[in-house]
């Protein structure tokens, strides 16, 4: 195989280290998504896009959206690209630990079916395709009045089926519309049931009310966001990683590290977060749950070199969306007062707790997210 692609680098500075492969739909192009992945370099992603089997340069079908067309070549494109992936990888210097496979519609097929093959990935993202592969075939050919496979179509189509195959520890997600007329969501629901069924529990399945077969900004949003997400992970682990260590030494003394890592450890409404960046440790928050809908920030720190990138911001509203309380309150000095007013936090001054230090407590309130959202 030549690897023909079109790679799409990250736009600004702070990055997350991820490698992003972005499958396209059936009889569309890479160019079809070129503005979808200028907006994720923009979040900090390096993008690849590859060319598709009867698509761009690679023998492009004359009109693709014929009933012979598709019946031909939908399923030969997708094990081609499911099966191109190592070529890939190679060719575009991918990470595969740091690489998440993204698609929509068929490009979504392929998504879930290197991914299946590829457990190690990073994650994957499906956008109104499908991870059971034989069920949806099933289905393709009732909604065309056409027999049931034979026994080698089905053989052919077991082979590659994600529905079967290892699922991997890293997260998925599924977004696919309601009303979806071509490619039919029982598809989709079917691979989370057995995504969950075989224990998976960091997988997610998003329908979206009134959509037929569209990539619809809200799925974008969502998309951006999910990816967001998978550079924060909860730290548990019994011993104190170093890149941790560290930077609970910004944020508490350094006789008190041990101590304050094990509350994390062993207080139930407490729970510590970690931001990665290729890999390392380079931002984490401490919150604990207070009742009443309440959460406070115990501890938030950045290395030093990443202090003026957002990954500060990003800890902060990360731990918002997930958590969404009423109040999210945090304790702090006069240095960081500025940072909490700027992400919409109220200030209030509790005067000096300390000899010749003054403490300030900074509060936000769901009610005033949203209003500044709108």
């Amino acid at each position: 195989m030549e690897s023909r692609y079109l790679s799409i680098e990250p736009l600004i500075e702070y990055k997350s280290g991820f490698h992003i492969v972005l499958y396209h739909g059936w009889g569309t192009s890479t160019e079809s998504f070129n503005s979808l992945g200028r907006r994720m370099a923009k979040a900090g992603h390096r993008v690849i896009i590859p060319e598709i089997l009867y698509h761009d340069s690679r023998n492009r079908l004359k009109n693709p959206f014929t009933k012979e067309a598709i019946q031909r070549h939908f399923w030969e494109t997708i094990f081609t690209s499911i099966e191109e992936f190592s070529d890939l990888a190679t060719a575009a210097d991918l990470p595969v630990s740091r690489t998440v496979v993204i698609g929509s519609s068929m490009g979504g097929f392929i998504a879930n079916g290197v991914f299946s093959r590829m457990p190690n990935l990073a994650g994957a993202a499906s956008i109104n395709g499908s991870g059971s592969f034989l069920f949806t075939e099933k289905r393709f050919r009732e909604m065309d009045g056409r027999p049931k496979p034979t026994e080698k179509e089905e053989a052919n189509l077991r082979e590659f089926d994600p529905k079967g195959k290892g699922i991997g520890a890293s997260p998925v997600l599924l977004l696919h519309g309601s009303e979806d007329r071509t490619i039919p969501v029982e598809g989709q629901k079917d691979y989370y049931g057995y995504l969950i069924e075989s224990g998976k529990s960091n997988v997610e399945l998003k329908l979206y009310e009134g959509i037929n077969h569209q990539f619809s900004e809200e799925m974008v949003l969502d998309l951006i966001g999910w990816l967001a997400d998978l550079s924060i992970e909860e730290i548990i682990s019994k011993s104190l990683h170093p890149d941790i260590r560290q930077l609970l030494a910004y944020a508490t003394s350094e006789e008190r590290i041990e101590v304050e890592y094990a509350a994390y450890q062993h207080d139930p409404n407490r729970r510590l977060y970690g931001l990665k960046k290729e890999g390392n440790f380079i931002g984490c928050i401490g919150v604990e749950q207070k009742g009443l809908g309440q959460l406070e920030i115990i501890h938030l720190a950045v290395s030093p070199v990443n202090r003026k990138a957002g990954a500060g911001k990003k800890l902060v509203e990360w731990v918002f969306r997930t958590y969404y309380p009423k109040v999210m309150i945090a304790e702090t000095d006069s240095e960081a007062v500025g940072f909490y007013r700027k992400l919409g936090f109220e200030v209030h001054s509790l005067g000096e707790k300390y000899p010749g230090v003054e403490r300030f407590l900074c509060k936000r309130s769901s009610a005033n997210s949203e209003e500044q959202n709108k």
